[in-house]
């Protein structure tokens, strides 16, 4: 039903299960709280880069609707990102820690999703939770219709300053404020990497060469 690397990427925690009025990357509020984090006219190439970042994964459906042009445009941004990262970043000694909501993904398994392939309902949020204390990734993605979604669960291993490793070992479906376990399920993962972390924005690359876009919950 979900291939590893829809696994390995998206998903949610309390939000997702118990949300409050969720957002998507296309949404009026996913729009207004990007627009929150606008910086003073005379900013730094590494936050101008960062603003035109947030701006070009807007309206983009989570990475399918976007045209092939402003693909590379996300892609020249985040190579800009990666090459001036945060003085002293350890980003698995603390910052990757929290609830985060994908704003854009390369993940062609994440396309099929939104594109309504899989449970044939509009994807309305898709969010992970990462518990560096735990040790846990929790992924969820949020449809539109009847309380539905995915959860995923995974244990996590720190790689490196920037890596965390997860192999998932729980699968369940959401459905009218119930949890369904699947009892038999493909144990995906994989390993993903912080290649630019602040206070509201991550973003990642993983073992599959893709790349996603996060914004931190409640990041204003």
């Amino acid at each position: 039903m979900i291939s590893s690397s829809s696994l390995s990427s998206c998903v949610a925690p309390r939000h997702c299960c118990h949300a409050r009025q969720p957002w998507s990357a296309g949404s009026p509020q996913a729009r207004t709280r990007i627009t929150r984090t606008s910086r003073p006219r005379h900013v730094s190439a590494t936050a101008g880069a960062k603003e035109a970042l947030l701006t070009a994964v807007q309206d983009t459906n989570f990475g399918l609707g976007i045209s092939p042009g402003k693909a590379q445009q996300v892609q020249d941004l985040v190579k800009q990102l990666q090459a001036s990262p945060p003085k002293g970043a350890a980003y698995t000694s603390g910052p990757m820690q929290g609830d985060w909501r994908l704003l854009y993904t390369t993940e062609l398994s994440v396309h099929k999703i939104v594109g309504g392939l899989v449970l044939g309902m509009p994807v309305q949020a898709i969010s992970q939770r990462v518990d560096l204390q735990e040790k846990r990734v929790t992924n969820c993605i949020q449809f539109a219709k009847f309380g539905a979604g995915i959860k995923a669960t995974a244990p996590l291993t720190v790689q490196s300053s920037s890596r965390i490793q997860y192999t998932f070992d729980g699968l369940s479906l959401l459905l009218l404020k119930r949890e369904l376990p699947f009892p038999f399920f493909p144990r995906a993962g994989g390993w993903t990497e912080a290649v630019y972390l602040d206070a509201d924005i991550r973003v990642m690359q993983n073992s599959q060469g893709d790349t996603l876009v996060f914004v931190r919950e409640g990041a204003e």
